[in-house]
């Protein structure tokens, strides 16, 4: 106890030490910060962790020292040393420490959850406790193993501020995991409702704990009713409601659990309900019934709404829809007693009696087609499609569903009914069979019954015929008959079938002649003496018009391959198939459809007679032939070919195996036949050649003409053409190539142009044989006259050229002569006024993109590119020529193997208009500046020096005023060509900008350069800033003087008043000497005039030569 109390001694001597030197001496930081990190973390129970003290200070000043004071909660953690301790002895810090944790006695961190607490203590009494911005240590803790989950706080305090300084702290949080856990939420029970009666109120809650309650609804502690585990009694107070609260405390671990609470409200008032429908006792012949109201209850509000028909011995939810409740009863047949029973959330019931409805059914009743047949007997045909009948019940429970049927007796054998449950039924009658039926329905509600008979007897009525068609008569026969036959065409029917003609015993036959393509219905009637009535009618008896044929073939066509015939038929059921037999006799797939497309084969026994017969489904069909001639491949009839020529093969195709054939080749020289061939037919095919040799036609001096014809047994001469064959002599051609000494060039590259058979043919000289080349086999002769033909040759090799194309000799004279080989390529460059463009650069530009050569053109525009090497074929140049402010490209092709090529027409330059680029844009309503560099590289020199542009950036000053609409744009000078800017039309030399949508209203500012031998000069009025508003020298005005630079020589002139959007300064010129006295610099605001140049835009003269020279003339006056 004693080392506890030396501890806290020594502690709160440093504590008050620290704080008298820290509130005593002056230093020049503001604000001490000292921070815990991390400031938030989960830890589980028994594990370890530390926290780190921080220490910052503004703008890192020293101070007298500091004191950490680390608050925890004992419970919860457990301090174990600290480390890493920064004590600043290099400053001469006093440095203590406290690590035996102390009792919070006084909270000094006003957190009553932290007990203990550790500390730090820095104090230096020469002000020099360092203000770097670090840790100061750190804090060790475990998590005790009994500790509960939860947060565990710790807080950070420290001394007194020194004097005009403030100190700032933090705190944080662990929460502990994995431990012991705060009382559970008691359950309380019964749950909250509403009761109509006192309730016992009893809780589940944790062992060991004391649990704590109240009335009120306010959450209780350990001054209020502890619970002991015996119910509670909680009755109906002024409030109708009382609310239970109950809560847990762990005297362990000193913690308390989360509130349980519950609602009871009390209800001992009955509900009210009424009855609005049924209104009255009433009997009724439907079973369904809707029977509604309405129910409500002031405090709990209504649970349910019930409703029983049978006398409250059974009860049933009725729907509930706010106070409004309806209910769907099915009533029982006989009396039907009402009551309604209401249930409100408290359970207080009430029951009130209604109505009595008496339900009594209809009588059951058969109807078919709408007829009642109860208790009578209907008759029914045994024949197919008429030997239906449905039977519908109504009356009774109407529970339709579960009405049953029987027939009596049992015996399917002549008739049976589609169901034995629901509201209809069909019979069946047994087609061919006879006998009779009593049908009997039962209304299971109340086992009432109803019944018929039914008859099945012979009668039917049928065709001659599936389908009639228009004009062929219908024969329809009726049997099984008690009487004479009524016959009658129903519906529409008519006009198909035009008038029934009647015969036979009894009428028993109808004969029908159809007028018109369709569908009718004939029905017979068994009438007569004796007669049932009983009635019987055909199903749709179709008529189709009779098919048309016409659109066929009446003779044999002949196929054509390239255009097969489309053939097409109508009329009938409109339902054709189409079959065809092939010459072999065999049948090939059918086709169905209203046209067909004959296709023939194009392999095998192809060729021959084809049969095509079309047929309807019943009795209508036609036939035709086509005929399928022979093939012969190629299918080119005239040809010329070389004497040496190979043989020329021929295929005929689709002839039948076996089959003789004769193919015969006739020169038409003598008309005698020079060959003919004869065989079989194999693999359906005729193979045959003609070979030009065997025509002995190489060594001949004209061509010859021939005939082949080929012919097969049993088939069209005419299939296979005739086939014409010129034969064309063949001769070598040969000479030779010399350079221009006569000397034999080798390697040359020879090309022949000629007929079309021997054109672009090339041949190769040989410098052994003293240049020869030679062409082989070329045609000797046209073949359209026999005359001699004309072959000329052309001569390549790098490095030469020939002047013409020369004519080829067929006795081997010819000689071409080659020249050495030069190329070059020459033109003008003209202005577009036509004057020779001198210094224009001028660039060969390849078909890739790249520069071959760069040249300039003379004075008198002309220009050349000599090239080293000779094309060897035709090549694509781009010649470009540019000079300041114009350009021109065009795009040449030069001859191959050498040439002095001349560029026409001159190339004529055209004006590059620059893309126009804003200076700066400037808001009429705030005004602004808008600057321009003259020191540009993209300004010349001379045009620097003419107008004194070299004193670097210009600023134009625009001032706040009224614009014409949007904002000012301030448009740059092209002042990048001297040219532009001098000559004839322009006596006065100017720099022109431009600026968009200038208001009257606004000001321009330009700074004007001057020079001057004495300041006073501008001062005194010497030197004026004049403006045109007009172009007469007499509106000439004199411009405000905004400010002058002497320093800088600039005098900065305002212009308020505008014709137009454009602004100069420059020279005054000869006859505007009655404008002021003395030298004058000139600005111009019109948009033309003949006084100053570059009136066109914005315009800036410079130069103010002659108006300086006149102020010196004055001044030494």
């Amino acid at each position: 106890m004693r080392r506890i109390c030396k501890w806290k001694s020594k502690f709160f001597f440093f504590l008050i030490l620290s704080m008298f030197v820290f509130s005593t001496v002056a230093y020049a930081a503001e604000t001490q910060t000292l921070t815990i990190d991390p400031v938030t973390e989960n830890k589980a129970v028994t594990e370890a962790f530390a926290l780190t003290v921080n220490y910052t200070v503004t703008n890192d000043a020293a101070t007298a020292g500091i004191a950490a004071v680390v608050h925890f909660n004992s419970s919860k953690v457990t301090f174990v040393d600290f480390s890493d301790v920064d004590t600043d002895a290099a400053n001469g810090t006093i440095f203590n420490q406290i690590q035996v944790p102390q009792d919070d006695i006084t909270d000094l961190d006003n957190d009553t959850t932290t007990d203990k607490y550790v500390s730090l203590t820095w104090t230096n009494f020469a002000n020099a406790f360092s203000g770097t911005s670090r840790p100061l240590g750190v804090v060790n803790f475990t998590v005790n193993e009994s500790a509960y989950n939860g947060p565990a706080q710790f807080n950070i305090t420290t001394g007194n501020p020194a004097f005009g300084l403030t100190r700032e702290t933090n705190g944080a949080t662990i929460t502990v995991t994995g431990g012991k856990a705060a009382p559970s939420e008691p359950v309380l029970s019964p749950v909250a409702g509403y009761y109509n009666d006192a309730v016992s109120v009893t809780a589940e809650v944790d062992d060991g704990v004391t649990t704590y309650y109240t009335l009120d609804g306010t959450e209780p502690d350990a001054t209020d009713l502890e619970y002991a585990g015996v119910a509670i009694n909680v009755d109906d107070d002024d409030t109708n409601k009382v609310t239970v609260t109950m809560k847990s405390y762990d005297p362990v671990g000193d913690i308390w659990g989360d509130p349980g609470s519950a609602d009871y409200t009390f209800d001992k008032a009955d509900p009210v309900v009424v009855i609005s429908e049924p209104s009255a006792d009433a009997v009724v012949e439907t079973a369904a019934l809707i029977i509604e109201g309405t129910a409500s209850d002031v405090t709990s509000g209504v649970a349910k709404v019930e409703v029983s028909i049978d006398g409250q011995a059974n009860w049933a939810d009725a729907i509930l829809n706010g106070e409004n409740w309806t209910f769907n009863a099915a009533l029982a047949k006989g009396e039907n007693a009402i009551a309604v029973r209401v249930t409100d959330e408290a359970g207080n019931a009430v029951v009130i009696p209604g109505n009595t409805m008496t339900y009594t059914p209809p009588p059951l009743v058969l109807t078919v087609d709408g007829v009642d047949v109860t208790g009578q007997k209907i008759r029914v045909p045994n024949t197919a499609g008429s030997n239906t009948r449905t039977i519908t019940v109504s009356g009774g429970s109407e529970d339709f569903a579960n009405y049953n049927w029987t027939t009596g007796p049992d015996d399917p054998t002549f008739g049976a009914l589609s169901a034995s449950t629901g509201e209809s039924v069909t019979y069946t009658a047994v087609v061919g069979q006879k006998g009779t039926h009593t049908v009997t329905v039962t209304d299971p509600a109340d086992a009432t019954t109803a019944n018929m008979t039914i008859e099945v007897f012979d009668f039917s009525v049928s065709a001659d015929k599936d389908v009639g068609y228009v004009g062929t008569p219908v024969v329809f026969t009726a049997v099984g008959n008690s009487g004479t036959f009524e016959w009658e065409v129903v519906g529409d029917g008519a006009d198909v079938a035009g008038i029934p003609v009647i015969s036979g015993n009894d009428d028993a036959i109808a004969t029908i002649t159809p007028v018109a393509a369709g569908t009718f219905q004939l029905k017979a009637t068994d009438g007569g003496a004796g007669g049932t009535g009983a009635e019987f009618t055909t199903p749709a008896f179709t008529i189709y018009a009779v098919p048309d044929f016409s659109g066929l073939p009446e003779t044999t066509e002949t196929y054509n391959p390239t255009n097969p015939s489309e053939y097409t038929v109508s009329g009938g059921d409109e339902t054709y198939e189409w079959t065809v037999t092939n010459p072999a006799n065999e049948a090939l797939d059918p086709v169905t459809g209203a046209s067909f497309t004959f296709k023939a084969p194009t392999t095998g026994n192809f060729a021959g007679n084809y049969t095509v017969k079309v047929a309807e489904s019943t009795a209508y069909e036609s036939s035709f032939n086509v005929y399928v001639p022979l093939t012969i491949t190629p299918e080119q009839t005239d040809f010329v070919v070389l004497g040496n020529a190979d043989a020329l093969p021929f295929t005929i195709s689709g002839a039948e195996d076996g089959k003789g054939y004769t193919v015969t080749i006739d020169s038409l020289d003598d008309q005698v036949p020079d060959d003919v061939d004869t065989g079989n037919v194999a693999n359906n095919v005729v193979n045959f050649e003609f070979n030009p040799a065997d025509a002995n036609a190489t060594v001949e001096t004209r061509s010859k003409d021939y005939a082949i014809n080929a012919v097969v047994d049993d088939y069209k001469a005419s299939d296979i053409p005739e086939i014409h064959v010129t034969v064309v002599p063949v001769a070598d051609y040969s000479g030779k190539v010399t350079d221009s000494a006569g000397l034999a060039l080798d390697d040359v590259k020879v090309t022949i142009t000629g007929p079309a058979n021997s054109a672009g043919e090339t041949a190769m000289s040989d410098g052994n044989a003293e240049g020869a080349f030679t062409f082989k086999s070329l045609p000797a002769v046209d073949p359209q006259d026999d005359s001699d033909v004309d072959y000329t040759v052309m001569a390549e090799k790098a490095g030469y050229v020939t002047e013409t194309d020369v004519s080829l000799n067929a006795d081997g004279s010819t000689v071409i002569e080659m020249k050495n080989a030069t190329a070059s390529l020459s033109g003008t460059v003209l202005y577009p006024d036509g004057s020779k463009a001198e210094d224009c650069n001028v660039v060969l530009i390849n078909a890739n993109g790249n520069t071959i050569d760069t040249v300039s053109t003379e004075n008198d525009g002309v220009f050349s590119f000599e090239f080293e090497t000779v094309p060897a074929t035709p090549v694509t140049y781009t010649v470009k020529a540019t000079k300041q402010g114009y350009e021109k490209e065009v795009t040449i092709t030069v001859p191959k193997n050498g040439f002095d090529y001349t560029v026409t027409p001159d190339i004529t330059l055209e004006k590059v208009t620059p893309a126009e680029k804003v200076l700066g844009e400037v808001a009429p309503e705030t005004g602004g500046k808008v600057e321009m560099d003259f020191g540009t590289n993209d300004i010349p020199d001379e045009v620097k020096d003419e107008f004194g542009l070299n004193a670097g950036t210009i600023t134009i000053t625009i001032a706040k005023g009224t614009a014409s609409g949007g904002p000012l744009s301030v448009f740059p000078p092209d002042i990048t060509d001297p040219a532009s800017l001098q000559g004839a039309d322009k006596p006065d030399e100017a720099i022109t900008w431009r600026i968009d949508n200038i208001g009257h209203n606004t000001c321009v500012i330009i700074p004007v350069p001057f020079e001057a031998e004495d300041t006073a000069d501008v001062k005194d009025g010497l030197l004026n800033v004049i403006y045109a508003n007009s172009n007469s020298p007499s509106d000439w005005k004199q411009a405000n003087i905004n400010s002058v630079d002497y320093d800088k020589n600039i005098i900065y002139a305002e212009i308020c008043e505008w014709s137009s959007n454009y602004v100069g300064l420059g020279n005054v010129s000869d006859n505007s000497g009655s404008v002021g006295d003395g030298g004058q610099c000139f600005i111009n605001s019109v948009s033309s005039g003949d006084n100053f140049a570059g009136i066109a835009t914005l315009a800036v003269l410079f130069a103010c030569a002659a108006a300086l020279a006149a102020v010196r003339r004055k001044k030494n006056q």
